[in-house]
């Protein structure tokens, strides 16, 4: 199973940042690709979809996406934020933190306050994430009553 990563990196000369997806195999990858991410070499928020959860029809015939969401961003290369929302689970949670009391932005959308997590555990959680392809266990989580429901695809 992988997990396909899809965000953004700044490229000399460009005007911008450029989307970039990266596929992560194993836990060594993924350690590698936190590395760069801690380290600032990754502008922005990811993506990750799990090659081992199914596609989900949409209104449009003969399209598919995923029947999950996984976004994860890191701020200060330290303290991190993840939503995380499944076909199979709860809908639309987020990672439970001590902060911040402000609602930050992550991938843009607006996450609850106090979704902020130490970036070991925003690690933990992805590779929970790549090993079981489910809603990962190791952080608590909270429902945001401003995204109560469920996000629709058609």
């Amino acid at each position: 199973m992988t997990l396909e990563l899809v965000y953004w990196v700044a490229v000399e000369g460009r005007r911008g940042p450029a989307e970039t997806t990266e596929i992560v195999a194993d836990e060594a990858e993924l350690a590698d690709f936190f590395r760069r991410l801690s380290a600032g070499e990754i502008v922005g928020d990811v993506q990750a979809v799990h090659s081992g959860r199914p596609m989900a029809a949409t209104a449009v015939p003969g399209i598919e996406v995923p029947d999950h969401q996984f976004v994860f961003g890191v701020r200060d290369g330290v303290r991190g934020a993840i939503w995380y929302w499944g076909e199979d689970d709860a809908p639309q949670c987020y990672s439970s933190g001590t902060g911040p009391s402000d609602r930050p932005w992550y991938n843009g959308t607006e996450f609850p306050s106090y979704c902020e997590i130490p970036m070991g555990q925003v690690h933990a959680a992805v590779a929970e994430f790549l090993r079981t392809a489910r809603q990962p266990k190791c952080i608590a989580w909270q429902y945001d009553p401003a995204h109560a429901t469920t996000p629709t695809w058609s």
